[in-house]
C-alpha cells in the first residue's frame, strides 16, 4: 500500500469523467464497470483489439501521480499498445461489507511474474463512485475467478490458471487478500485442485519404462449455494492416462512442428479421456474434494514407476 503522505501518490479524482455514449454502448455494462475502475486510478484508455473494444491503462500498476487519472478516457488507434484490464472482480476481500474490486492487469510483468498482476481497490459508494488503489499483487494473474465467501464474511478469489510449457498444469487456487500482501504475494495462495498434461514433454523427451502419459484439463467451475453452509464448488475436468501407445501421434506432431506455417495440434486428443464433475466442500479450514469425488479422481490416477 502506498504511504498516505507519499508526494508521488495518485490523487483520486473528485468524480469520474463523462464517458462517450458510443463507447458506453460498445462496452456494455461489464465493460463500463471496468472503465470506471481504470478511470479512477490511471490514465485510462480504450482501443479495439481483435475486433473488440478493450479497456486498459497507459502504464502498469502500482500507479503514481504522473500515471494517475487524467480526467478523460483516451481512444487509441486499433491494436495500439497499452496494458489491458482483463477482469474486474467485485467483493469484500479484506473484511465483511467492504466495497472492493480486484482488477487483473496483463502485460505488466515478465514470464517469471506470470505476465501480470492484480490491483486491489476500494471505495465508499455512498460518498463517491471513485475507486482508490490499496495494494498491487505482482504475479497474481489468474485466468478466471469468482469471489468465494469465507466463514467470517470476507471473500477470497477462487481462480483457475494454466502454467508450464512442455508440461502444463491446470490449477484451481483460492487467493485470500488478507493472508498475502505486496511483499509476500504468494502467502495468500492456497492450492485447491490441480491436474496436468505431460503429452508434449513425453513426445519430445520420451517416456520412462512403465510410465503412463497423462492429459488433464480443468474445463470450468461453478459455485453452488447451500443452505446453512458455505458454497460448494463443482469442477468440470477432462482426464485420461495411457502407456506410450500414443507414439504415432507424436510422429504426426513432430512432422507438423517442422513445417514453416505449423500451428501444431493438441496431442491430448490422442489419449482417450473422460469428463468428470468433481465436488469440493468447505471442511472448516479449506476446500477439499468430497469423498465420492476423491475416490473417482484417485481411481483414474495411473501408478507411475519410482524415479531413483
Amino acid at each position: 500500500m502506498l504511504p498516505p503522505n507519499d508526494e508521488d501518490a495518485v490523487v483520486p479524482p473528485s468524480a469520474l469523467p463523462t464517458f462517450d455514449p458510443a463507447i458506453v454502448k460498445k462496452l456494455g455494462p461489464d465493460g463500463v464497470r471496468a472503465l470506471e475502475v481504470a478511470a479512477s486510478m490511471c490514465s485510462a484508455v480504450v482501443a479495439t483489439k481483435g475486433g473488440k473494444l478493450r479497456v486498459g491503462c497507459q502504464s502498469c500498476p502500482p500507479f503514481r501521480r504522473e500515471t494517475g487519472p487524467k480526467g478523460a478516457v483516451e481512444v487509441l488507434p486499433d491494436n495500439a499498445d497499452f496494458y489491458p484490464l482483463e477482469a474486474v472482480h467485485f467483493g469484500s476481500f479484506t473484511k465483511a461489507g467492504a466495497d472492493e474490486v480486484a482488477a487483473v492487469f496483463a502485460g505488466c510483468e515478465p514470464y517469471a511474474g506470470n505476465y501480470g498482476g492484480t490491483l486491489l481497490a476500494s471505495r465508499d459508494k455512498a460518498k463517491s463512485p471513485v475507486w482508490v488503489a490499496r495494494s498491487y499483487r505482482s504475479g497474481f494473474h489468474p485466468d478466471t475467478c469468482k469471489p468465494y465467501r469465507l466463514p467470517d464474511g470476507h471473500s477470497a478469489l477462487l481462480c483457475t490458471w494454466t502454467t508450464g510449457k512442455q508440461t502444463s498444469s491446470d490449477l484451481l487456487d483460492l487467493y485470500d487478500f488478507t493472508a498475502g500482501d505486496e511483499q509476500d504475494v504468494e502467502k495468500g495462495w492456497v492450492r485447491v485442485f490441480e491436474t496436468s498434461s505431460d503429452t508434449f514433454s513425453s513426445c519430445i523427451n520420451g517416456v520412462l519404462p512403465g510410465a503412463s502419459v497423462v492429459a488433464g484439463n480443468i474445463d470450468a467451475f461453478r459455485l453452488v449455494p447451500q443452505a446453512g453452509a458455505l458454497d460448494k464448488v463443482e469442477v468440470d475436468v477432462t482426464f485420461g492416462a495411457a502407456k506410450p501407445a500414443f507414439q504415432a501421434g507424436c510422429k504426426k506432431l513432430l512432422a507438423e512442428l517442422e513445417k514453416p506455417d505449423s500451428k501444431g495440434f493438441d496431442l491430448r486428443k490422442v489419449i482417450q479421456r473422460q469428463k468428470l464433475k468433481l465436488t469440493l466442500l468447505w471442511d472448516g479450514k479449506a476446500l477439499v474434494l468430497d469423498e465420492a469425488s476423491k475416490g473417482r479422481w484417485q481411481a483414474l490416477q495411473p501408478k507411475q514407476p519410482d524415479v531413483q
